[in-house]
């Protein structure tokens, strides 16, 4: 993702590229003003992977760099690289080669501005708008231009000729008795209903169809005959004006332009010209006019000045846009000189600004605190807010001195600098380029190494530095060979949290480079830190790095390297010096055992790291013999052990030790120093003075498991090692309660995480970047699904959106999902643990994978085979998913065949998801309502098992036709109130069994009472099962009755299996039936339901 920080709004956003001609780009450029998707030329090599379609003219691509689009909430534009574009290319037939206004009218014609998506989404179904141009191309071998459009702009093409019809409104007469309900709006217009309404296209009929009746409308009046001419009918043809229609007053003649019910927000009522601005009803001709009437109120006396303000004024684009005005000096009062930040003052009156409510410019800032700059230079300064370098309110001239001055926002010496009244290089740190050359030519360097000196001020700019003079340093105590503290003067600029706090810094010394060299700006280039800043010592000449105060506790005083171990302040290479200058009067009477010795010592790598030594024999005492070779004694000296307070290593005094002796390994052979090379977890080795044997010495509880012991040992030492780390981020954490530090429980931002993974054993926190491979698999209303790879093992990711918002329910899901995992033969999808995305926050359920998809996956894959056998046996998983919820006292309402999983794709095994909705019997929130829902809840009743029942009739539904129930139906109020009313999915006999079509209907009873609950439900799909597919002695073993009671059922599943072949589902029949806004993915359907009548909510089940 690309960051653009420039606030690229109207006329101010320049394009990186150009096309080469001046009237592509001069079009490109009006585009822009009225989009905040901004319309751009578009480099041809940015275009990768361009493959054909089946639209001709069109292909899609891989835009590398992705469009520029404004994000309010973040208030930048962001580039989200590697977006997939639609191109429409010109071909030379068009002759676009050759740039003419028709071919750049042709071009318009294809462009969306934002006013027209606001339209778009008042005339056409849906919410979703493709018809995004995000800018135009040209192909440098063919010459042909292209324009850059959507990915999904072809879904709502014509796939023979390749136009939109989704925008394409029917422009039509409209009889005047058609409006109703007229209400003037001034002398201009009136809003009205139009009792038939607008023609819609309807892609899936293929053809145009009145949907919208009694669709509020916006007359437009044309009060002259002599305003119906070829200019405006024009503006109609060319979308700036998109209307309905036209009509006529029977009683006064004039013609009406009738058009969206939004008209009057779109169009300036005193101009009719379509507002620049729409959110602020801002039209530009109107307001340059008021600009225009108000130029006779004022004047600097001095015609240049005055010529460049009138015009300033009237380049202005948009309503954010600052008015340069002249300011009369005896505005500003309270003029005072600030040290360190510039001249300040108040203006009485305040600048202009745009009241969108009026629709008119005012003052509505009184007492404005603004920045004063005196002009030095007259045309740079002109020239300079021609520009746009600076961005002020206006001008004023000191009638005492004679001398101009520039009137600014209060925050103008935040943006430049003090002394050269230059824009910051830098605004964020306060960077000046030429004046911090300037500083150090004066001060410290030889000013001969003009490219060295470059090449410095460079890297200081680009990395954020800061040049600090050593002068504003005081009380600088040194610490060891490294630097020294110190307290600087001036507070760091690049950290807020240390406004206030004392200003203490570290000063790092980089000896021996005393001049700016290639070798200098690579170390500080190699310090993989944040620096404040860099100086020099006037005296020694030598560089410094300048820290945060806690900088140097990283390094080792003594040598400068960075510790290893920071917590114990533990260097290697300084205790390693030690161990040899303070322990070095031992020697095994060997040189190869003495140097195997000093090897591995050199090998530790942490305080924990067991010291390898060699150990006198003279000082073991009490040696008790055991069996197999070992002994047990007293060590007089004791083990090194590292001490966090001296920072050395000290004796153990009298250690319990155990000896292994090695026999047969009187001389040193490679045989002999490998078997001591596999014993990590020694002490040391020693030599019995007499036998000649040499000795390996181990911590004491060696006796506990003989040989086995190392290994164990070695393996319980690195747990107590890890269990003192934080489970989320590894570090080391301070509350032996819940098990993780303390930034991450802040971070975390809520506790109840933290204590359901302190509670329960059986979840797991697995941090994000153990996930590897991941990809988007599915979307929701509530969540989007993830696979990715844990620990060598497919899973799924569940992200509920906004999650941190929604802590109580994220947890739910969780909770619910562990009261099954661990049983053996459960149909419910088994919970691994829980993560967070470290990007976006979001709380993250990572679940069993099931490579076979959902119900629905499952269906379109296998409609061909899919018997009643097999139908029965998927309905026979899936109830027993239902008794397991139901028997724990809980309902899941969300059931529906999404949320039914298939764990493979060979063979049946089903298991039920989506428990984020799940909660206990008579604990159910009954403002939400989800999925295929039972009457009595469209009603306002709790949620109940019965319900969920109910839900399950819809699956057999499912699993009888092929179909979801009432896919041929809007799911609106209008259904809501048909299921209030007894309606249910329509269903033929031969298709399915009368015995199954009497147990669905049973589910789906209007009285809840009246459903059977899941065991009984159960037992009749057994039933069901074993008549079909058992013979009369398997049937009797296993349902304990004889066979014969239930040959009808038998017979009835026969015929609607031989029924089914003869007519076969066909899926595209099925799809092609499905009604556009019939929704099968959970969503909140209250406000489907808060509106119900109230006789529908009161009437009796």
């Amino acid at each position: 993702m690309e960051i653009i920080k420039n606030n690229f709004k109207g006329n101010n956003f320049k394009n990186r590229f150009t096309s080469g001609n001046k009237k592509i780009d001069d079009f490109i450029q009006r585009e822009n003003d009225r989009r905040m998707v901004k319309f751009e030329w578009i480099s041809y090599n940015q275009f990768i992977d361009i493959e054909e379609t089946d639209v001709q003219g069109f292909v899609t691509a891989i835009w590398k760099d992705s469009s520029l689009e404004f994000y309010e909430d973040f208030g930048m534009y962001i580039r989200d690289l590697n977006k997939k574009v639609v191109l429409k290319i010109f071909n030379n037939s068009n002759n676009s080669q050759n740039i003419s206004y028709e071919f750049l009218n042709k071009v318009k014609s294809y462009l969306t501005t934002e006013d027209e998506f606001i339209t778009n989404s008042l005339y056409y179904d849906g919410n979703d708008n493709y018809n995004y141009c995000y800018g135009m191309s040209q192909n440098p071998d063919t010459k042909d231009y292209i324009l850059v459009f959507h990915e999904k702009y072809l879904e709502t093409c014509c796939k023979n000729c390749g136009e939109n019809y989704s925008d394409n409104i029917i422009f039509e007469w409209i009889p005047y008795n058609q409006f109703t309900s007229i209400q003037e709006i001034g002398n201009i217009g009136a809003i009205a209903i139009w009792k038939n309404g607008p023609l819609y296209y309807k892609p899936y009929l293929n053809k145009y169809e009145r949907k919208l009746i009694n669709e509020n409308v916006s007359l437009k009046y044309l009060s002259n005959i002599l305003d119906i001419l070829d200019e405006f009918l024009d503006k109609v043809k060319s979308k700036d004006i998109a209307s309905y229609g036209m009509s006529q007053n029977p009683y006064t003649k004039d013609y009406i332009l009738v058009s969206h019910k939004e008209y009057f927000e779109i169009y300036c009522l005193k101009c009719d010209e379509e507002y620049i601005n729409i959110k602020y009803k801002w039209c530009k001709p109107c307001q340059i006019d008021f600009l225009k009437n108000n130029f006779i109120n004022w004047t600097s006396g001095n015609k240049q000045i005055d010529n460049f303000i009138q015009e300033k004024q009237l380049q202005i684009y948009n309503p954010s846009e600052m008015v340069f005005e002249w300011i009369p000096y005896n505005q500003l009062t309270g003029i005072q000189e600030i040290e360190n930040i510039g001249t300040i003052a108040i203006w009485k009156n305040g600048p202009l600004y745009y009241n969108s409510n009026l629709n008119k410019y005012e003052r509505k800032l009184e007492n404005e605190n603004v920045s004063l700059s005196d002009i030095l230079d007259i045309l740079e300064v002109l020239d300079k807010v021609k520009s746009k370098d600076i961005v002020s309110y206006g001008m004023s001239q000191n009638p005492d001195t004679k001398d101009y001055i520039l009137v600014s926002y209060k925050g103008y010496f935040e943006k430049y600098c003090l002394k050269c009244d230059e824009k910051y290089t830098n605004m964020k740190y306060k960077w000046c380029r030429p004046c911090q050359i300037d500083y150090l030519k004066s001060n410290f360097i030889d000013w001969t190494k003009i490219k060295q000196i470059e090449a410095f001020i460079d890297f200081l700019q680009k990395e954020q530095f800061k040049w600090i003079p050593y002068e504003q340093f005081s009380d600088i105590k040194e610490i060891g060979n490294i630097g020294a503290t110190a307290i600087w003067k001036n507070k760091p600029l690049i950290y807020d949290f240390l406004i206030g706090q004392q200003r203490s810094v570290a000063l790092r010394y980089l000896y021996n480079l005393q001049y700016i060299s290639d070798e200098f700006l690579s170390m500080i280039k190699s310090k993989d830190i944040t620096s404040y800043g860099v100086s020099q010592n006037p005296d020694t000449k030598d560089y410094i790095l300048v820290f945060h105060e806690k900088y140097l506790e990283k390094f080792c005083k003594d040598c400068g390297e960075n510790y290893p171990d920071e917590i114990n302040k533990w260097c290697k290479s300084c205790q390693i010096d030690f161990l040899e200058c303070n322990f070095a009067s031992w020697t095994s009477g060997d040189k190869q055992i003495d140097c195997f010795i000093q090897e591995k010592r050199s090998q530790i790598d942490s305080p924990l790291d067991i010291v390898f030594e060699w150990i006198s024999y003279n000082q073991f005492s009490d040696i008790r013999e055991r069996e197999n070779g070992f002994a047990a004694a007293v060590w007089k000296d004791g083990p090194l052990k590292f001490d966090r307070c001296s920072k050395k290593y000290v004796r153990n005094l009298n250690r319990n030790v155990a000896l292994k002796y090695l026999y047969d390994f009187q001389y040193i052979t490679d045989e002999f120093l490998n078997k001591v090379n596999s014993y990590l977890t020694s002490y040391g080795i020693s030599q019995n003075s007499d036998t000649k044997d040499y000795i390996l010495v181990f911590h004491e509880k060696m006796f506990e498991n003989s040989y086995e012991y190392l290994n164990k040992y070695l393996e319980k030492c690195l747990e107590e090692h890890f269990e003192k780390y934080c489970v989320k981020c590894g570090k080391e954490y301070t509350s032996e309660v819940y098990k993780w530090c303390k930034l991450c429980m802040i971070n975390c931002k809520n506790i109840r995480i933290v204590n359901v993974i302190k509670i329960n054993s059986k979840i797991k926190w697995i941090p994000y970047n153990q996930l590897s491979d991941i990809k988007e698999i599915g979307k929701g209303g509530f969540a989007t699904v993830y696979s990715a790879i844990w620990n060598n093992r497919k899973v799924a990711l569940k992200c509920l959106h906004n999650s941190q918002n929604f802590i109580y329910e994220f947890l739910n899901e969780v909770e619910v999902y562990l009261a099954y995992t661990n049983q053996k033969f459960s149909n419910i999808l088994k919970i691994y643990g829980m993560s967070q995305n470290s990007d976006t926050e979001e709380f993250i359920i990572v679940l069993e994978y099931a490579e076979g998809g959902n119900f629905n996956d499952y269906l379109y894959r296998n409609y061909k085979s899919f018997n009643w056998s097999n139908k029965l046996q998927i309905l026979m998983n899936i109830i027993k998913g239902l008794k397991e919820i139901h028997q724990k006292q809980m309902i899941h309402r969300d059931f529906h065949t999404k949320n039914i999983l298939f764990k493979h794709i060979e063979y049946i095994n089903i298991c039920i998801s989506d428990m984020g909705l799940c909660g206990e019997v008579g604990n159910i929130d009954e403002t939400k309502i989800y999925g295929v829902v039972a009457p009595e809840v469209l009603r306002g009743k709790l949620y109940t098992q019965a319900a969920d029942i109910y839900s399950f009739g819809m699956i057999m539904y499912f699993v009888a036709t092929g179909s979801q129930p009432f896919a041929n139906r809007a799911h609106d109020k209008l259904l809501a109130l048909d299921i209030c009313n007894g309606i249910r999915p329509e269903i033929n006999e031969p298709r399915a069994p009368k015995c199954y079509i009497d147990l669905m209907k049973k589910c789906w009873d209007s009285n809840p009472n009246n459903r059977p609950n899941a065991v009984k439900i159960e037992r009749f799909i057994w039933l069901f099962h074993y008549s079909l597919t058992l013979s009369a002695s398997e049937f009797k073993f296993f349902m304990k009755i004889e066979k014969e009671q239930h040959y009808e059922i038998e017979k009835q599943f026969k015929e609607a299996e031989e029924y089914s072949k003869e007519n076969p589902l066909f899926i595209e029949d099925i799809q092609s039936t499905t009604h556009p806004q019939a929704i099968y993915t959970s969503r909140l359907l209250n406000h489907f339901t808060k509106d119900l009548p109230s006789e529908c909510l009161d009437c009796e089940i």
